[in-house]
């Protein structure tokens, strides 16, 4: 069975409990299944000892395939509050509104 998994965080390296949750769950299902991942890069996982081509290769350990999009530009931008305010009329969860990237469904329907 194939398995894709969308995620607003790139799960290596697992430096938080969000990343470190994902990265866990996708070592235990890889086991069974196949998974293609998509993921959300904030920027934060390019270090010195960690690049993201780095991060790429060691997810790809347990994954048959894996791309990364750039955040929305949103979330770097006063839009994100102004969203915010906007949520508050809205039934639609903030979150929807803040992930929401032209990229990502692209990725998604060609997945």
């Amino acid at each position: 069975m194939k398995i894709l998994m969308i995620t607003h965080v790139l799960p290596f390296p697992p430096a938080d409990g969000a990343s470190s949750r994902i990265f866990n769950l996708i070592k235990a299902v890889s086991q069974k299944f196949e998974i293609y991942l998509l993921s959300f890069n904030k920027g934060i996982t390019t270090t010195k000892e960690h690049s993201l081509n780095s991060n790429i290769i060691e997810l790809k350990k347990y994954c048959r395939e894996v791309e990364v999009i750039d955040m929305p530009p949103v979330f770097f931008s006063w839009k994100k509050y102004f969203l915010l305010l906007l949520n508050i009329f809205s039934s639609t969860p903030y979150s929807v509104w803040f992930y929401r990237s032209v990229k990502m469904e692209r990725a998604i329907q060609r997945f």
